[in-house]
């Protein structure tokens, strides 16, 4: 609900119908992707990372995403889109 409140939420559609979401992250990467299980695979995750990233162009800011190296798809995804990996790795602690 924060993502939404921030106007950080985005919704794809097909025929007046949601097929998947995608959003930015309270700290500023791309993310919280989905698709609607019925409409993957029809090329609608690529769709809206690239609306995502034109978005964040439009905004005179660099687009990117954390994820997790064992994410096989994502990044697969990620670079359908025109997305490179950093050679660099980035790890993230919390505090409880």
């Amino acid at each position: 609900m924060s993502r939404l409140r921030a106007n950080a939420l985005f919704g794809g559609f097909f025929n007046n119908q949601i097929v998947g979401f995608i959003g930015i992250h309270d700290e500023g990467s791309i993310g919280l992707l989905a698709v609607v299980e019925e409409h993957r695979r029809k090329g609608y995750g690529v769709k809206l990372m690239n609306f995502m990233i034109r978005y964040f162009l439009e905004h005179h800011k660099i687009p990117y995403s954390q994820i997790s190296e064992s994410n096989k798809p994502s990044i697969l995804l990620h670079q359908k889109a025109g997305m490179q990996i950093s050679k660099e790795h980035v790890q993230w602690l919390k505090r409880d």
